[in-house]
């Protein structure tokens, strides 16, 4: 609001554009005020409470425009909007994948698509603690043998890092003297296989059924045997040294092992922890039982 004396007169001006995301809209009013005297200039509160009048009346005059807007005017508008919403959406996907690839301390909360493969380099590039020997050569880089059929295979002295055998159907093959570090048996059908001398370090073993294997001086540190079939294995000489096994399966191989890893100089049944594990007695005391009180109520068994 501005104010002006001209021959007694004062003149007025008022020019207001209002711009919306939809449509832009230019409105123009024109106020003219005589007075035989200067006009003092408007208070702050008068100017803001004209100029939220003037907003309203533009808001109010959008409104009527945007309804008689033509069929053009409104694909035109969709057109906008739908542009709009697609970055939107484009926004919104970026920042919701990078607050999943990201934890609240700054570090990757999922792995990237390379981190397995760099850490088979890792794992390629030191060579095995055990005396291997040559192995053969490796017909291809990536080993995927998933749900494959190999009963009785010949998996001896191979160069087997990060092979995939889950599921895979493998009774009765023999893997001594491999290089198995980190392959997936996973779910595997295993009986009676060999692992004599294998080095399976970080392998994994979790849901195998591994029934009557032989891992007479093998390495399989740091393997997972999580639910895994380990009965009547034999383990002379074999290194489980922070392997993932269940208490039961450790108590099951505790019965058997015995000796001396030959490459790594640890016992088996130091590795197995067999002197700490101790089976679970129920919570009456050895030859107790256990016994609901009648005050317990009626799920105890009284009155």
């Amino acid at each position: 609001m501005s104010a002006a004396t001209d021959g007694g007169a004062s003149i007025g001006a008022f020019f207001f554009v209002f711009c919306n995301t939809r449509a832009p809209h230019t409105a123009t009013y024109t106020m003219t005020i005589s007075s035989p005297t200067t006009r003092a200039v408007p208070t702050t509160r008068a100017r803001t409470t004209l100029a939220r009048r003037e907003v309203a009346l533009s808001r109010a005059h959008a409104r009527r425009t945007d309804a008689d807007a033509s069929s053009s005017t409104s694909s035109t508008w969709m057109t906008s909007q739908s542009a709009r919403a697609s970055h939107a959406s484009r926004a919104l996907a970026f920042a919701l994948a990078t607050t999943m690839a990201t934890s609240t301390g700054g570090g990757s909360l999922f792995a990237p698509p390379l981190a397995r493969a760099g850490f088979m380099d890792d794992v390629e590039a030191t060579p095995s603690a055990l005396d291997l020997g040559e192995l053969k050569p490796r017909d291809r880089e990536i080993i995927l043998e998933s749900k494959s059929d190999h009963p009785d295979g010949d998996f001896t002295r191979e160069n087997l890092v990060g092979a995939i055998f889950a599921e895979a159907d493998l009774r009765r093959s023999d893997f001594g003297r491999s290089d198995c570090r980190g392959a997936v048996f996973s779910r595997a059908i295993m009986p009676e296989t060999q692992f004599v001398g294998a080095d399976a370090t970080n392998a994994m073993f979790d849901y195998a059924l591994l029934r009557g294997a032989d891992f007479t001086n093998g390495v399989f540190a740091g393997a997972n045997f999580v639910r895994a079939d380990v009965s009547e294995m034999t383990v002379t000489g074999a290194d489980f040294t922070e392997a993932v096994i269940d208490r039961y399966q450790t108590l099951s191989l505790c019965e058997r092992a015995s000796g001396t890893n030959p490459y790594t100089g640890v016992e088996t049944r130091d590795s197995l922890l067999c002197d700490l594990v101790k089976p679970y007695e129920g919570s009456g005391g050895p030859g107790g039982s256990v016994r609901a009180a009648k005050s317990s109520g009626t799920w105890g068994g009284g009155k």
